[in-house]
């Protein structure tokens, strides 16, 4: 039986409660910080927060992403996960029930927002609704997918002194997941083999990338 990835794969809402700017302004400041972002690895401390306030899970982690669509994301804690891709396609393993699960990545940022955090700056004005809030010295986007069949409702970013210090999602549930960035490191050369998975020996494999029929009839994926 499968399970749907819940630590590694959603991030934090963090309002200020300050007046948003204009959003044209807003998406073009948060461009121009993500811009500067070539790759960035970080460790982090995840809380999912219920519709009842109430916390349904916490987890640490680190993660690491490029402006390739790659991203690697670590959970340490307390279900130890998993989450790769090389750009290409998406490697999920759950090492409590010995799972690999291989899928084909939607590189659409609008779809899988970590890939923000890579420097896909050019996706938010026509992906997004951005509004912008100033605290001191940090500021945070939040950015509403404009898309109806979005799969949440709000991500955002905060940013304190040019550098990500935390992300967040709220789901259409009302769910909302805040994880703090820590040790963060920006644009430094990651190594290729960090955003493969080596199959753990004995882990059951799922394949569920998308199989294309050769003329001969066999299949190749």
């Amino acid at each position: 039986m499968r399970r749907r990835s819940n630590a590694a794969q959603i991030l934090l809402l963090w309002l200020c409660g300050t007046a948003p700017v204009q959003a044209l302004d807003a998406a073009s400041e948060l461009k121009a910080h993500l811009s500067e972002l070539d790759s960035i690895s970080s460790q982090f401390e995840q809380v999912t927060i219920g519709r009842n306030n109430r916390v349904v899970q916490h987890s640490t982690g680190s993660l690491w992403v490029d402006r390739n669509n790659r991203f690697r994301i670590e959970t340490a804690a307390p279900f130890p996960q998993v989450l790769v891709s090389n750009g290409k396609d998406f490697w999920s393993y759950d090492e409590d029930l010995a799972q690999v699960v291989v899928r084909e990545l939607n590189q659409s940022a609008a779809e899988v927002p970590i890939l923000l955090l890579g420097g896909r700056a050019d996706e938010i004005i026509e992906a997004y609704e951005v509004n912008r809030f100033a605290d001191d010295d940090q500021v945070e986007f939040v950015l509403t997918p404009l898309n109806p069949a979005r799969l949440f409702e709000t991500f955002a970013i905060t940013f304190k002194r040019g550098l990500p210090t935390a992300i967040s999602i709220t789901d259409g549930l009302g769910q909302r997941t805040h994880i703090n960035l820590s040790n963060t490191r920006t644009n430094q050369n990651l190594a290729d083999d960090h955003f493969t998975l080596a199959i753990p020996e004995g882990a059951d494999v799922i394949d569920d990338r998308i199989t294309l029929s050769t003329a001969d009839g066999e299949s190749t994926s």
